[in-house]
């Protein structure tokens, strides 16, 4: 079997590491647009692993990924550095009784957490000082890994198992023969396949397009921002998400890196930052925590996370014979592993994908 994957980010990646590791591809080529991988989404997001899910569909995916990186492959090239700090996801009135029932059922996957209370949670975090929060679930195994070093790894891995990685190619149109998706046009030639995997990110609709499907993936603008160094910060210290608000931090280089856990619609493709997103943050994270109130920030970027209208996971193969592998929507880096193996063993054998997370829910 010839497989085509398009798309060099960590989706795309974590396909391309489960399918070369069966050793049952005749040829696995990874096409990628840029002159080197996982420039967009992949290397713009906060690295965090956080194992709790609030969609029970999804919640098996995050365990599974974050389980491979606390006991790593024997197959990777590469040691993936990860450092298990712990997490914090604090709540307060029904969402507090909301999250810990979410963390009850984490715990049948096999996730460690317990409820813990509002004043161990500020001596485990003294920025929480403040907060109006009725408790926190700790997750001891939860973390923070280098995404760079695991994308290159699966990759690496990927390409000693036999897989063929093209950069500078931007896919064109896909080549569509017997009623199913056959291999890609590029601005670099044609790659014909028996597969294709469309693990494109931000551009999965447009690629999807090219073979006729509509289906409705829409990219977001997040913004990230870090600190000016913290005298308060513990060596070690757990990240921290308030789920009733919607804000999280976690160390960083002597400060916190912290998001509003803003959204704004935007196009494929380097997003600008909004000027306006220091006062946001800073209201925000002041609501939030107001230990935090008087925190400096020293730099800022966005990136993108892209989402189906209900905000799963698109996997599996369409009605044209396009497999698909998107919308993880800031997902990833806990659960490329995870969609990789699935997508491997839809490829491969047929398994069936569960249908919360099939793209043909999207029609």
């Amino acid at each position: 079997m010839d497989v085509l994957v398009i798309g060099s980010g960590l989706a795309g990646a974590g396909v391309a590491w489960a399918l070369a590791r069966s050793g049952r591809c005749r040829t696995l080529t990874i096409l990628e647009t840029e002159t080197s991988p996982g420039q967009h989404a992949s290397s713009q997001n906060a690295a965090m692993i956080r194992q709790i899910e609030e969609d029970p569909a999804v919640q098996p995916l995050a365990a599974e990924g974050a389980a491979r990186l606390r006991a790593q492959p024997s197959d990777w090239l590469d040691e993936v550095p990860f450092r298990r700090v712990g997490s914090l996801l604090v709540a307060a009135g029904p969402s507090w009784l909301a999250t810990r029932e979410v963390a009850r059922l984490a715990r049948s996957w096999g996730v460690h957490s317990e409820a813990v209370t509002r004043a161990a949670a500020i001596a485990l975090v003294p920025q929480l000082d403040g907060a109006q929060i009725d408790g926190a679930i700790w997750s001891p195994d939860d973390g923070v890994v280098d995404v760079h070093a695991l994308l290159r790894t699966l990759l690496d891995t990927a390409a000693h198992n036999g897989a063929t990685l093209l950069f500078d190619r931007r896919v064109t149109g896909l080549i569509v023969r017997g009623g199913g998706v056959r291999g890609a046009v590029t601005t670099r030639g044609s790659v014909e396949a028996d597969v294709v995997v469309n693990a494109a990110g931000a551009w999965a609709a447009t690629v999807g397009a090219m073979a006729g499907s509509n289906l409705p993936i829409r990219p977001l603008r997040r913004h990230l921002h870090v600190s000016e160094p913290l005298p308060t910060l513990r060596a070690g210290q757990p990240l921290v998400w308030d789920v009733s608000r919607g804000a999280y931090f976690r160390p960083e280089s002597g400060g916190l890196l912290m998001c509003a856990c803003d959204e704004s619609p935007a196009e494929p493709g380097v997003p600008l930052i909004d000027p306006a997103m220091d006062d946001r943050l800073a209201a925000h994270m002041t609501s939030c925590f107001p230990a935090l109130a008087q925190i400096g920030l020293r730099r800022r970027w966005a990136g993108l996370r892209s989402f189906a209208p209900d905000r799963r996971f698109v996997l599996g193969e369409d009605a044209r014979g396009l497999f698909w592998a998107a919308g993880l929507g800031g997902h990833g880096v806990t659960t490329c592993t995870a969609v990789g193996r699935l997508l491997a063993e839809a490829i491969l054998d047929g398994t069936p994908i569960a249908a919360a997370l099939h793209v043909r829910r999207l029609g």
